[in-house]
């Protein structure tokens, strides 16, 4: 049917004569409820009738009796458009009154149009439908405006923008374009299909002007051409990005889906031929391209608000820099204790009302009169907590007043606050923490978790020799990839527990009432309506009467970055998070992993830390790298304070998280007791686990020398270094993983290590000075 959305794509058709139209839209305001927009869309909906029976309406057709052709708009209109009852009646009503402006003006005789009502069918409109015969409608052009519509991956229906292409290119061309459209679309979900048809529609744009008709669209398609056009489509949207003001970076980045669509739709289909080279996709380029967004002049000074606190652009001092990375951890500190406060707080709140409701007793859903034996008196806090646990949301459903039936003195937002009962606004702190807990975790894999599968089996979580493992879905990363599963922490599982009690009465009541998004993790109301499903989580900065932002309000001007609270969310924590793991590890890798990336991305830490600050934090690894050189070399010299000038919390991180330690219970006592959790995950235990050390003749010469000098009695009377001892555990653990294989399989690369070995001796004499504490 024809909807009034998918009327703002098309353009008024050429079927009623100019002077008409004017005559019809000089009624502006002769008559109440006559503006310029009502006229406009009613004479719009009776050109759409007129087009789609090759009829045209000029000053002269009033000289004949036209109450048949109005007879059959009405019945048109009640059959091919999906307007409301209420939409459809004020367009007959106002054509009445135009039609009666026109011909009192004009002096015709008035055309008879059937009268209907407001919000029901009438009789008349019943009659007119009856005597309308569909036959004389041009299906074709029918087609045009009930549109061009696809299936997505999840059964609803996709846009696809084709009617001015139809216009065009015609019905075959068209038919062809539509399929391969919906041979892609069908393999994604709906939010998905909905963004790539929105952006070919770009593509379609063009075409249809400049492209004549389809031999030009499959002249340019052919491989010698097509090269070129694609570059051509390229600079027509450049430039409409550009005198519209568009935002060049993210045109840039979209031109790389537009390029794919291309190829999905126009050269897999055939349609065009195989290009000579790769589409032309440029990479945007340009100084300082990711902070163009998320920017703000704070006391003079240009800032991002990427992260939770703000980062200047412009900064190059190193010990401001320093001073900068301490308060990016200080703000995260701040923010998981405001979490940890307001979560404590919530769950004594919610302990409170159900220990309260078990004392108090609930009043029945007749009126609560005091002269009865049915009365219960309300103004008791037990009587109102047992009233809500037992009642809940079936109060609203009653229409009932929430403040008269509970016999609440104070507000419905401080009763919902002063017992726990959930709000959107509640489960942020619970959100952060986890996500402290698990940065891997995205907004879209919060927001799509689910407790119970579509069949009504608890689906969320897995348990496994002690440990539980949440199960969720990344969107974005394809569905492949999309599943990913997280062992959690003990406190990661508390915080689970919690969002699940919290929001225990709202899944029952939803899931009593045929709600299918009971089985979700995320479910809120506002105050005492009826809960729903949190399909979006927010900035902090609007959730005004959350406790959370009461808190972090109250004590925020203890902080160096006042700003926390406008700049908070749940993304921006995530990626805080990620800065103060490289600023710990200086490893793209570990930041990677924490975020459960598939691989290392570049990109990444740019995103967030201009250009002088990463260099800051790469330059000053490297400095402790070559300190660390320094100091292992002159440890023991009485000139190691003045030779290193260097800050000894910051050798000693470096040496704690890369110096050669000694090797964990598991390595050496050959306990895998815990390692069945990795089974569950799916993952290869051998591939996580395996240790890879080069080996030579030379170096196993070195190692079993090292094993024989701890284990000789002369370590009786001197004690071997630190060092000595922590090369001593991977000696032994190296040279018996070799004996023990051989015991399996007689190598030849390892037979030959082992058999040309060389004289111990020399090496003997020359590892005793050094590896005995002086």
């Amino acid at each position: 049917m024809i909807s009034l959305v998918k009327l703002r794509d098309y353009q008024s058709p050429n079927v009623i004569d100019d002077n008409l139209k004017v005559s019809f839209r000089g009624f502006v305001g002769m008559d109440a409820g006559l503006d310029e927009l009502r006229i406009k869309s009613v004479i719009f909906v009776l050109e759409i009738f007129l087009d789609c029976h090759d009829k045209r309406l000029s000053y002269l057709d009033f000289n004949r009796n036209l109450n048949s052709m109005f007879s059959d708009f009405a019945a048109f209109l009640y059959t091919e458009f999906n307007f409301s009852l209420s939409y459809k009646y004020s367009v007959i009503h106002y054509l009445k009154k135009i039609l009666r402006l026109f011909c009192e003006n004009e002096g015709f005789n008035e055309p008879h149009i059937v009268t209907c009502e407001n919000k029901n069918i009438s009789k008349n409109i019943v009659d007119s439908i009856n005597n309308y015969n569909p036959s004389t409608q041009n299906i074709s052009t029918l087609k045009y405006y009930h549109g061009w519509f696809t299936l997505s991956s999840d059964g609803k229906h996709v846009k696809l923008y084709l009617q001015n292409f139809y216009l065009k290119f015609g019905t075959d061309l068209t038919n062809k374009v539509s399929k391969a459209m919906a041979d892609l679309f069908i393999r994604y979900p709906y939010s998905t299909a909905k963004y790539k048809a929105k952006v070919f529609s770009q593509v379609l744009s063009v075409l249809t002007k400049t492209l004549d008709n389809s031999d030009d669209f499959y002249s340019a398609g052919e491989s010698i051409r097509v090269n070129k056009y694609v570059e051509n489509i390229f600079l027509i949207l450049k430039v409409n990005c550009k005198i519209n003001n568009g935002n060049l970076p993210y045109f840039y980045k979209q031109w790389q889906s537009t390029v794919k669509l291309i190829q999905d739709i126009f050269i897999h289909s055939k349609l065009w031929g195989q290009p000579l080279y790769e589409l032309f996709s440029p990479d945007f380029k340009q100084s300082d391209s990711n902070f163009k967004t998320h920017r703000k002049l704070i006391n003079g000074q240009l800032t991002t608000n990427k992260l939770i606190t703000n980062i200047p652009l412009h900064i190059s001092d190193s010990k401001a820099i320093a001073i900068l990375i301490k308060n990016i951890s200080d703000d995260v500190d701040y923010v998981v204790k405001s979490c940890e406060q307001v979560i404590d707080s919530i769950m004594e709140k919610f302990r409170l009302r159900n220990d309260l409701a078990k004392s108090g007793i609930a009043r029945g859903f007749n009126l609560n009169r005091q002269k009865t034996s049915e009365y219960i008196d309300m103004s008791i806090p037990e009587n109102q907590c047992s009233t809500w646990n037992k009642w809940g949301y079936e109060i609203s459903d009653s229409k009932k007043n929430h403040k008269s039936f509970l016999y609440i003195g104070v507000t419905a937002r401080d009763f919902v606050h002063k017992y726990s009962i959930v709000q959107s606004g509640m489960l942020y702190p619970f959100l952060y923490l986890i996500v402290n807990e698990h940065p891997e975790i995205t907004n879209s894999w919060l927001e799509n978790f689910q407790l119970y599968d579509k069949n009504g089996n608890k689906s969320g979580f897995i348990e496994s020799a002690n440990s539980f493992i949440a199960v969720g879905y990344k969107l974005r990363k394809g569905s492949k990839n999309a599943e990913q599963k997280i062992v959690l922490t003990d406190k990661s599982k508390y915080l689970f527990e919690c969002l699940e009690l919290l929001t225990r009465q709202a899944r029952e009541y939803m899931k009593k009432n045929n709600n299918k998004d009971y089985k979700y993790l995320l479910l809120s109301s506002d105050k005492l309506s009826n809960p729903k499903r949190l399909k979006n989580i927010l900035t902090q900065s609007v959730l005004t009467s959350s406790e959370l932002n009461k808190t972090l309000e109250l004590n925020r001007s203890l902080l160096n970055n006042s700003d926390i609270l406008n700049n908070l969310s749940v993304n921006k924590f995530r990626a805080s998070r990620a800065i103060l793991i490289y600023i710990k590890t200086n490893s793209l890798q570990a930041v990677s992993e924490a975020l459960g990336h598939t691989r290392p991305c570049p990109k990444l830490l740019s995103r967030y830390l201009p250009t002088p600050i990463l260099t800051y934090l790469q330059d000053r690894w490297i400095r402790v790298f070559q300190y660390a050189i320094i100091f292992e070399a002159m440890k023991d010299s009485t000139y190691l304070a003045n030779i290193i000038n260097f800050s000894k919390n910051d050798l000693d991180e470096f040496l704690s998280n890369h110096k050669l330690k000694l090797f964990s219970k598991h390595a050496v006592d050959g306990n895998f007791t815990n390692l069945d959790i990795h089974d569950v995950l799916g993952e290869n235990i051998d591939d996580k686990y395996k240790l890879i050390i080069p080996m030579s003749t030379t170096l196993y010469s070195i190692l079993s020398c090292i094993i024989d000098l701890v284990e000789s009695e002369e370590q009786e009377t001197r004690k071997p270094s630190d060092t000595t001892i922590e090369w001593y555990e991977t000696a032994k653990f190296v040279v018996k993983t070799l004996d023990e294989s051989l015991k399996r399989t007689s190598d030849p690369e390892i037979l030959s290590i082992i058999n040309h070995t060389y004289n111990k001796e020399p090496v003997l004499k020359r590892l005793k000075e050094v590896i005995y504490e002086v």
